[in-house]
């Protein structure tokens, strides 16, 4: 009796079990479906605007001016004439530099004009040489403003010696070159002053 006891109280402890568990979660997952195509039109639609506004956006500003000037007429027109005035102001401000410093290098030999190899070649020999140009170190410059020499460039070249200048410049020497014909000195002096005018300015 007593042994069976026991073995009824040990059996409960003898259990063979197998636990096979699977965990997953898939129901927790969302369920992926493609893109519609509207969607990726208005994607790229949204960058293409974007970069549109990059590019006009200088142009947009520009409005801004426009939009004020139909409400205040007069603002504007005086706006114009300021920076209608501002601009001739400067030009002639830096024709007046450009005259000083002509005469300030002629008066210190200094006014020459840059040579390179392809450039005497094409003016030594132009019946061989003319294609060279297309380069642009073959290219004349004028003496005054260095503007380098065009297809369609008015150069006018002086008598007396080789060296070109521009149809502004020449105009602002008065068809006297520097380098031949120099100034007075009472000229030079007032070149110099007008240099050192425009250079403080």
């Amino acid at each position: 009796m007593i042994a069976s006891l026991v073995r009824s109280v040990i059996k409960g402890f003898n259990v063979r079990k197998r636990i096979k568990m699977e965990h997953s979660n898939l129901l927790c997952l969302p369920q992926p479906t493609s893109i519609p195509a509207s969607s990726i039109y208005k994607i790229y639609f949204t960058f293409l605007c974007v970069f549109l506004m990059v590019i006009f956006n200088g142009y947009l500003r520009r409005m801004r001016r426009v939009c004020c000037a139909l409400f205040f007429r007069k603002h504007e027109k005086r706006r114009v004439l300021y920076l209608y005035n501002e601009s001739l102001r400067q030009r002639r401000a830096f024709f007046k530099f450009k005259k000083a410093r002509a005469s300030r290098l002629v008066k210190e030999n200094r006014l020459s004009e840059d040579s390179n190899i392809l450039l005497i070649l094409r003016l030594r020999f132009p019946r061989y040489f003319r294609w060279l140009v297309i380069f642009p170190m073959a290219r004349r410059k004028c003496l005054i403003c260095k503007e380098p020499e065009e297809r369609n460039w008015p150069k006018h070249a002086c008598p007396d010696c080789p060296y070109v200048f521009c149809q502004e410049c020449w105009d602002m020497i008065d068809h006297n070159c520097y380098l031949c014909y120099p100034l007075p000195q009472e000229e030079q002096d007032q070149s110099d002053d007008g240099f050192e005018w425009n250079k403080s300015e």
